[in-house]
């Protein structure tokens, strides 16, 4: 019987007549650095069978990139259904469409990732609001934030912390998309909390505000995978208006771009394997200079492109909310200056920055 090392050196795949998988390593393609070296490539863990019709082995190692997969195939079809009942709430009783989005983002992480997820997305919009509440100002919110991050980021490695979110059959992806979704939170909740304090002449949150704070922190088309949306955008989504065919043309148009997107990322998995060699830095050293270039190119392309297509997709499921999300990042090959990638890359997270952090007022508020 075969170890999965043994599988993983026999590359080429013929179909015999009874539909069993036969592999011929002598028939791998002369130059191949990865299916030469047969030592090495049975020690790249992360490939995994592809696709059946290719008889090629996939790259794996990216785990936003499956993560972010797994969340758009496990919960595409909520989403559709939130956008059924959000536009029927918008048309009949639009003073209630806050109060579904909180029920609604609620129920969602009851049903896929249980109720302790709940709890500990919930925990963060509960300090700022208490940090509001007894008349915090601008530093106080960046001195709770400051203090949130460093304890979320000694929590991820505390067995206890994992050991009270653990539920059954709980998947890797779910453990990077709660981290994901607490770092999400965190910015949202800062840009409500300033935005309030900047905006508000009483420090008193109403019940009014505390619906409004929920309603967008907990929304659930950016809540796991973002891009994050300031507070402003958020609130002028109930205002805006758009004709209601021209926005389901864009988004099965959207969809119908970014889901090519996926195939070709998914495909190209298949023969480049740059991202799993990084754990085998003996085969990395054999590659040629050439080859060397074109893998660091590779990483921020596919980087830039699982970008896009993240954020995309979200995107097309927030225009139908009427909220106007940020412009797609711009592609790496067209940015020669560190100040452009700050500013094009996530346009999202730039505005949240400089609309957050006005440094002449910062020390003053």
């Amino acid at each position: 019987m075969k170890s999965v090392s043994e599988t993983k050196l026999e590359y080429v795949i013929e179909k015999d007549s009874n539909c069993e998988s036969k592999y011929h390593p002598e028939e791998a393609p002369y130059g191949d650095i990865i299916q030469n070296n047969r030592l090495q490539f049975s020690n790249l863990k992360d490939l995994q069978p592809g696709w059946k019709f290719l008889s090629r082995y996939r790259d794996v190692s990216d785990i936003e990139w499956s993560s972010w997969k797994y969340f758009i195939e496990t919960t595409w079809c909520y989403f559709i259904i939130q956008y059924i009942l959000s536009e029927i709430i918008r048309e009949k009783f639009p003073e209630y469409l806050k109060y579904w989005y909180i029920v609604s983002s609620c129920t969602f992480v009851c049903k896929y990732t249980g109720y302790k997820h709940l709890v500990t997305i919930l925990m963060q919009p509960t300090i700022y609001a208490a940090v509001i509440k007894f008349g915090g100002k601008k530093i106080s919110i960046w001195i709770i934030s400051i203090i949130l991050l460093v304890t979320y980021n000694s929590l991820k490695y505390n067995f206890y912390f994992w050991s009270f979110l653990e539920h059954d059959d709980m998947q890797d992806e779910e453990v990077y998309l709660l981290l994901f979704c607490v770092a999400w939170t965190e910015l949202r909740c800062i840009s409500y909390s300033i935005d309030f304090v900047e905006n508000k002449d009483e420090m008193y949150l109403k019940s009014k505000d505390i619906i409004n704070m929920i309603s967008y922190i907990l929304y659930l088309p950016m809540l796991y995978t973002g891009p994050v949306i300031l507070y402003e955008d958020f609130e002028k989504s109930f205002t805006r208006v758009y004709k209601f065919d021209a926005k389901i043309r864009r988004f099965f148009y959207d969809i119908f771009i970014f889901f090519t997107y996926t195939l070709i990322l998914d495909y190209i998995f298949h023969y480049i394997y740059f991202y799993a060699m990084q754990s085998d830095m003996e085969l990395v050293r054999q590659l040629p200079s050439l080859a060397l270039c074109g893998g660091g190119l590779w990483m921020g392309l596919q980087f830039h492109m699982k970008y896009v297509i993240s954020y995309g997709i979200v995107s097309s499921f927030t225009r139908l909310d009427n909220i106007e999300p940020p412009p797609a990042p711009r592609c790496i090959a067209r940015i020669h200056v560190y100040s452009q990638m700050w500013r094009h890359f996530d346009v999202g997270l730039y505005r949240f920055l400089v609309n957050s952090w006005r440094v002449k007022t910062f020390l003053l508020s």
